[in-house]
């Protein structure tokens, strides 16, 4: 194996191992540590944000919310005195449970228009869709509209899809590592200065003329920044479509 793979296989697994103890333990034993969410209030809660309310500040214990097939159209933030929080959407594929929103940079600046934000550390999502459906097109200035914010130690997004245009995904800081997960966009839709390993994840341009994928802001006393493995990169044509997830 060549020197430049092994590294990479090696801080993917380290990020791995790091993160993935607080994922292999998440057994909450009482109703309050296993709150659902459900649109239609067939559940404990009607928001993924009302869920993560009644988390109690400082928290030490993992945390399942799972989060019925639907829309949730909101503003969902994990607070740093919030840790070891997993979101899990219960529906056949993450294109089942949705949490969208549409603020733009242009009202909010770029990291306001985020749909969701990460702080609270070990933190995990699975089987959702994240996105920001504002359309860039529409915008008279600040086109940017981002559809996850992460910032947290040791987080973990696993076969999750991230939509947005441009400024989809901001890893601004911490440590993160999405695997088998879905992102597109359009103009630098997958930055910022977090140390974040992307495991078998396929990422797509969406404009048919292309345009710069990642944008990186890597502090010089980082290790690491950004790291692809077994990745696939596509863009749009006239004859392909995003695929299903």
């Amino acid at each position: 194996m060549r020197k430049t793979s092994r590294w990479i296989v090696l801080a993917a697994a380290a990020l791995v191992l790091q993160a993935g103890v607080v994922v292999g333990t998440t057994s909450p034993a009482t109703a309050t540590q296993r709150p659902t969410v459900a649109a239609d209030g067939s559940k404990m809660y009607t928001s993924v944000q009302a869920a993560i309310d009644a988390v109690p500040s400082g928290n030490t214990t993992p945390v399942a919310i799972t989060v019925a097939p639907g829309t949730y159209r909101e503003i969902v933030t994990v607070p740093s005195d919030k840790p070891y929080i997993t979101l899990r959407g219960l529906g056949r594929s993450p294109a089942g449970t949705v949490i969208v929103n549409n603020r733009s940079a242009g009202e909010y600046g770029t990291t306001g228009s985020s749909t969701m934000f990460v702080y609270g550390h070990d933190f995990t999502a699975r089987n959702l869709t994240i996105a920001n459906d504002f359309d860039e097109s529409t915008a008279t200035s600040g086109g940017q509209a981002v559809a996850l914010y992460t910032r947290a130690e040791r987080a973990v997004y696993r076969d999750i899809r991230v939509l947005g245009d441009q400024d989809t995904l901001y890893a601004r800081a911490g440590r993160a590592y999405f695997r088998n997960c879905y992102v597109e966009g359009t103009v630098d839709f997958i930055f910022g200065a977090a140390s974040a390993v992307f495991d078998r994840c396929d990422i797509y341009q969406k404009r048919l003329t292309g345009g710069p994928i990642t944008a990186a802001s890597t502090p010089a006393e980082s290790t690491y920044g950004f790291l692809f493995y077994r990745s696939t990169i596509t863009g749009a044509s006239r004859t392909r479509t995003p695929r299903p997830f």
